[in-house]
């Protein structure tokens, strides 16, 4: 078993605490609880804090069950295992706060944030970000997309499907970040798939020290309301991601001339999704948050919310007995906020299991056998009778209580098809990108389900551009929103 970066790089920042003060036995449960080895957990919940803490003897307990004494004895000998423990909680312990940051590792440029007293966190921000809404507000200026010759077919695709978006929208740019020594094969791509007037409207720029870069144009960064990008504080981050290609991609989009604001935290752009009224934050990324400067939830939120300057509206948690995760691994997979043409209010388009069921048995829910079907019937009756078998009553209770809640803030709901048959795969409609009279839509070979959510989407105003790259892209939780960067502006 090969040990997670994370633990890694714990076990050098403690001195090798770890390895000394918990046997063979009691490591493999603490590997076993982060990564999902031994509790059946998604391996993508590798980082998500739990705030269940380990003892000594290598058992779990709750933290509510743990004495000041273990906790002074975990911040003295393993302050790594000590970060599961809110500040307020170490320092009701008898902690000094001063005492606590340092042996955290808490960077200094947060010290301030923390009352010297109690630990409270309070983060302030006199100037916050102002991120550029997601729902059709503001036009689209440019698409930021990468290429990485390991992934030139699904940019041959991508390409192919940009051209029907830039002869939809004749003032829509590309800039395409490139790896060295593929500026020739992207400039063959290009030829093959854009007119000679669309190329006059891309740009491209070298990526240099381009360690692990990824098609993933929706990285840790975020488009500001300026027509530029809003970049994170990479002290912390998440683990199962690569900080050093993300800072390349932001280094060559600021040559590029676009304009970047520095944030204080941690974010990516795939666990937000900005609307007029909310920021849409993923509950991974406000756990990690809290892990990060050891704060309680409603600390991290109001943190987000200095931040940007807009209301949080939490995705997640799962259900009632798992505080700890969100649905899907980012959540441009759960929803998407869509200004309505008509009545100019804004829709959220949730992804829904139970839509996909309901419009699959519609059709096929009285037959036995797919004899005498075309072979696209054939497909949609297999997938029907897989779904049939799968256990979804957790989406429904989600779904059902996101639902509330957003109805509740003002929002129309609308629910648009969504499945996934693997770990890594996602088969989500709400994984799209809004311009102001268009959405580049995923599609996917399901007939049934594609028309079911252009209807939807049309229903709201838009003209549909159906993103074929979307099928190329779901084994690896992507779509048309996880490739693309849009740089929108209200000037």
């Amino acid at each position: 078993m090969k040990a997670p970066l994370f633990l890694i790089i714990l076990l050098t920042l403690s001195g090798g605490a770890l390895a000394s003060d918990l046997c063979r036995e009691d490591y493999l449960k603490l590997y076993g609880a982060f990564s999902g080895v031994s509790t059946g957990e998604s391996p993508d919940r590798l980082w998500a804090p739990d705030y269940i803490h380990y003892a000594r003897d290598g058992e779990p307990r709750p933290a509510d069950e743990m004495g000041s004494e273990h906790i002074a004895w975990e911040l003295q000998h393993q302050p790594w295992q000590s970060i599961h423990y809110p500040l307020t909680t170490i320092v009701a312990a008898g902690i000094p706060v001063s005492k606590a940051l340092k042996r955290l590792h808490i960077p200094p440029s947060f010290h301030r944030f923390y009352d010297k007293r109690s630990g409270s966190f309070n983060y302030k921000n006199s100037n916050p970000i102002q991120l550029a809404p997601e729902n059709g507000d503001l036009p689209i200026e440019q698409l930021r997309v990468h290429f990485h010759p390991r992934d030139e077919g699904q940019f041959q695709k991508l390409a192919s499907d940009l051209s029907q978006v830039m002869s939809h929208d004749p003032e829509l740019e590309l800039l395409v970040l490139y790896r060295r020594g593929s500026k020739k094969k992207l400039d063959e791509i290009l030829s093959q798939t854009l007119s000679p007037e669309q190329r006059k409207r891309v740009r491209s720029q070298l990526v240099k020290k381009e360690d692990h870069f990824q098609i993933y144009a929706q990285d840790d960064s975020k488009p500001t309301i300026n027509g530029g990008l809003a970049h994170p504080n990479f002290e912390y981050g998440d683990f199962n991601r690569h900080p050093r290609a993300y800072q390349a991609a932001l280094n060559a989009v600021k040559k590029a001339g676009q304009p970047i604001q520095h944030s204080q935290l941690y974010f990516h752009g795939g666990d937000m999704v900005v609307g007029e009224k909310h920021l849409f934050l993923g509950k991974n990324l406000v756990s990690q948050t809290q892990e990060f400067l050891n704060i309680d939830e409603a600390s991290a939120i109001r943190a987000f919310e200095a931040e940007f300057g807009k209301p949080v509206f939490l995705v997640g948690p799962l259900m009632a007995k798992d505080l700890r995760f969100q649905m899907d691994f980012d959540i441009d997979f759960t929803l998407a906020v869509v200004r309505n043409k008509q009545d100019r209010k804004e829709t959220v388009l949730l992804s829904s299991a139970s839509r996909t069921l309901e419009l699959l048995g519609a059709k096929f829910e009285k037959r036995k056998t797919d004899k005498g079907m075309s072979e696209t019937d054939k497909k949609e009756f297999a997938l029907y009778q897989k779904l049939t078998e799968r256990d979804f009553d957790a989406r429904r209770e989600h779904n059902k209580k996101i639902s509330a809640q957003l109805e509740e803030s003002g929002y129309r709901v609308l629910e648009v098809p969504y499945f996934s048959l693997a770990e890594r795969e996602q088969y989500s409609y709400a994984n799209m990108v809004v311009g102001t009279d268009y959405v580049m839509l995923p599609q996917f070979e399901y007939p049934t389900l594609q028309q079911d959510a252009e209807t939807t989407v049309g229903s709201l105003g838009y003209t549909v551009i159906p993103m074929n790259v979307a099928s190329e892209l779901v084994d690896n939780r992507a779509g048309p929103h996880c490739i693309t960067c849009a740089i929108r502006s209200s000037r």
